[in-house]
């Protein structure tokens, strides 16, 4: 915003999205890790990061549909944050960039928009053998967040068999050189 300031575009604010990207983690868009001015989270080296500015609610006066008056725009790439405080690998930078390669998306006339979605069906009515199934939320965000969590478990598991094996390696190693070194001073004290 400061920089739209600074060109004299202060109008162009209003349009603006509301965040300027997303960390991305076990999940392509971690929530705890939104770029907006509300999150205080610092970005370590390694991190990655989908970096875009969007804006929305565009006007295209000269249009000749309805449908066409009204836009959004959204430019981004991909980034690994570096250590001491180095410039960002850009992992999209080697991507085409000419027109007839960016996607863009429109909504035509013969395209229907997507039906809402199906309802749960009551379980006395499944008991009964009426059509439908019983679902255990009526949410759909929430086999969403149960399979988030599985994967999270999944992972912090293999992450503790890690940990574990490098651990048994230390100990293993250092018990061989202890008992090198032993070997070394009684083989040394007979001569």
């Amino acid at each position: 915003t400061n920089a739209l300031q600074k060109a004299g575009q202060q109008e162009c604010q209003k349009y603006l999205a509301k965040n300027v990207g997303f960390g991305t983690g076990l999940e392509y868009r971690e929530s705890s890790l939104i770029l907006n001015g509300k999150n205080t989270t610092v970005a370590r080296p390694g991190m990655v990061f989908n970096v875009c500015v969007g804006m929305t609610d565009l006007k295209n006066p000269k249009a000749e549909d309805s449908k066409g008056k009204v836009y959004a725009l959204q430019v981004g790439d991909t980034v690994v944050v570096q250590p001491g405080g180095a410039a960002p690998e850009v992992l999209t930078s080697a991507l085409k960039k000419d027109l007839r390669e960016i996607a863009w998306y429109s909504m035509g006339d013969d395209e229907q928009e997507e039906e809402p979605p199906a309802q749960g069906v009551k379980a006395e009515d499944a008991l009964a053998g009426k059509k439908g199934k019983v679902l255990d939320s009526t949410l759909r965000s929430q086999a969403h967040v149960d399979s988030n969590q599985k994967k999270r478990d999944e992972e912090q598991a293999r992450l503790v068999q890690q940990k574990n094996l490098e651990t048994i390696e230390r100990f293993t190693k250092k018990a061989k050189e202890d008992a090198a070194a032993a070997g070394n001073n009684a083989a040394a004290r007979q001569f």
